[in-house]
């Protein structure tokens, strides 16, 4: 699964890094996730809340470190 953060500036101030943290370290013990830190594709200016995270083409907002061990385990069914 392909797994994109973004690390724009709105993301960022609104705990992108952490996010990015704990899926680096869920992919690290496992080799079917793929990490990407990405700059800002946008999604903030149509209305979605940061922090952002795109996961094989579906966009998540206002993910929190909490929600994304969810995300990602509904992902992976």
């Amino acid at each position: 699964m392909k797994v994109k953060v973004c690390v724009g500036t709105m993301c960022h101030l609104m705990g992108a890094s952490e996010i990015l943290t704990v899926i680096q370290e869920i992919a690290d013990n496992d080799p079917n996730i793929e990490l990407v830190a990405v700059t800002c594709p946008g999604y903030c200016h149509v209305g979605k809340k940061p922090p952002i995270i795109e996961i094989n083409g579906q966009v998540y907002e206002n993910v929190t470190v909490e929600s994304v061990y969810h995300i990602l385990k509904e992902v992976d069914k």
